[in-house]
């Protein structure tokens, strides 16, 4: 399966020598991970498609023997040896001529934020969350939650779910009413209220309203920017 690679800065067609100033006939260069002793192996053409061996030997010229090619995205470290496996020089985090990354690559399964259609280049898009909102936590771990979708609840409007008030909700008011007793004196008005038996005057308000409940309805039209998720191949 071939690889995406870029051309080598070291040893395309550098010549080597010892430090004493001889042609390093029968030299080695072993690559390795950047920083690390994990082996890494470079490519001999440039489609990816032929690995070479992971330490190469350079010819009478102190040249190697292959050309090198290092895989897009990775950084690699090369260690220059003798025909005795003797280390004269070790180079650390070189990447590809041209190569679009620097520094330390990608951790595979990383995930960020895209704002296009679909996952870049060894990137796949998560499907998991859709139409749903981002929140940013300090310290708590990163969870997930809700069943409400972003736009269809927040984006048109905000609504109350129908509500009665209650008696105890009803703001404290007052009722005034006035009383004309024609052409009656005042003593007859007060009379007529302090009257008792058949002769007391009876009162009353009549119920007004019918209980119905009400909705609180909030629109906001907000603006938004869709954005996808990827996780690194």
């Amino acid at each position: 399966m071939s690889v995406s690679v870029r051309l080598s800065p070291i040893g395309n067609p550098q010549q080597f020598f010892d430090p004493k100033g001889n042609i390093l006939a029968g030299g080695k260069i072993s690559t390795y991970l950047a920083g690390t002793t994990t082996p890494q192996v470079t490519y001999a053409d440039s489609l990816g498609n032929t690995p070479n061996p992971l330490t190469v030997t350079m010819d009478s010229t102190g040249r190697p023997t292959v050309p090198l090619w290092l895989q897009s995205g990775v950084n690699y470290k090369f260690m220059v040896k003798d025909s005795n496996d003797v280390v004269l020089a070790t180079y650390d985090n070189v990447a590809g001529i041209n190569d679009v990354q620097t520094g330390s690559t990608i951790p595979t399964g990383s995930v960020m934020l895209f704002q296009q259609p679909s996952a870049p280049t060894t990137w796949t898009r998560i499907s998991t969350f859709d139409d749903a909102a981002i929140r940013v936590v300090g310290n708590a771990v990163p969870a997930s939650g809700g069943t409400n979708g972003f736009s269809t609840k927040l984006v048109p409007q905000i609504s109350v779910d129908s509500h009665v008030l209650t008696a105890a909700e009803i703001p404290t008011h007052t009722h005034d009413m006035s009383f004309n007793a024609g052409s009656g004196s005042t003593n007859s008005q007060v009379n007529l209220f302090q009257a008792t038996g058949g002769n007391a005057l009876a009162f009353g308000f009549s119920n007004v309203g019918n209980g119905a409940g009400h909705n609180h309805t909030l629109t906001l039209g907000l603006k938004f920017v869709d954005i996808i998720l990827c996780s690194k191949n």
